[in-house]
């Protein structure tokens, strides 16, 4: 009898202790399924982070600016005013496009299409527009982290008055060309002109802030932006953050400027 009841004791240990090791098991399976779900979404937002990089690098090409980076400059070229139309409908595709490919990704052109700013980093210089397609570029930098401005300006009617001769801090310099006359480099102050046959090139400098306005004629313009050499420090251009990329149930999200150079 003793025997038996002894049996059935080990018996019933012994289930238990299966029981528990099932639920154990069952439970780590679980906690590893989702382990293995969030490094796949890991994966996921890494990839479509990567996508949105490279085709908004290959876009800017129909934005009409374009930018070269040195370690002591950055450079911004384009006409004033701008032609948008190719960059809007280029925006518009990279939207639907992104969108139908990564639904949990949704994109936000407003800011890019309306103004198009670009962010130099890490001196945080905003390169923007008063609207894309207008006749109206501001250079608006948090700090006086820079050396100077200087540009460049080409015209196709003949200019009939150069900049006056100035100072400021941080320093303009200006030079500009046209086919009969052209204006010599040379330091401008806060609030000056450039004059052509049909119109006018206005300068504005207000601190650190730089506005450069078009009036009744075109100019295509070349505007650097100097800095003090530092091997430490890379210089990149960036747009700001215009896609955002959740998966709610996982609590994943990104946000954040895009590099485009």
């Amino acid at each position: 009898m003793k025997k038996g009841m002894l049996f059935t004791v080990l018996m019933t240990f012994l289930g238990l202790v299966l029981l528990a090791s099932a639920v154990l098991l069952s439970s780590n399976a679980g906690h590893s399924e989702e382990i293995a779900a969030r490094i796949f979404l890991l994966d996921r937002v890494y990839e479509i982070s990567n996508s949105i990089e490279r085709m908004l690098q290959e876009l800017v090409v129909y934005s009409g600016v374009s930018i070269a980076i040195t370690n002591t400059t950055v450079s911004f070229e384009e006409t004033l005013p701008n032609a948008t139309t190719p960059f809007n409908a280029s925006m518009a595709g990279f939207k639907a496009f992104i969108e139908s490919t990564y639904p949990s990704t949704r994109v936000n052109l407003t800011l890019l299409t309306t103004a198009f700013p670009l962010i130099i980093t890490p001196y945080e210089i905003n390169y923007t527009h008063n609207q894309l397609g207008g006749r109206e570029i501001v250079i608006l930098p948090t700090a006086v982290n820079f050396n100077r401005y200087s540009v460049k300006a080409t015209f196709i009617e003949n200019i009939t008055g150069c900049p006056n001769a100035g100072t400021h801090s941080p320093p303009l310099y200006v030079e500009a060309f046209s086919p009969a006359q052209n204006c010599p480099l040379r330091e401008v102050g806060e609030d000056t002109y450039l004059y052509t046959e049909y119109g006018s090139l206005h300068f504005v400098m207000e601190g650190g802030k730089l506005t450069m306005r078009v009036n009744g004629t075109a100019a295509h313009l070349i505007t650097n932006i100097t800095f003090t050499a530092d091997p430490t420090t890379r210089i990149e251009v960036y747009y700001p953050a215009v896609a955002s990329i959740n998966f709610t149930d996982f609590g994943i999200s990104k946000e954040g400027r895009v590099r485009i150079q």
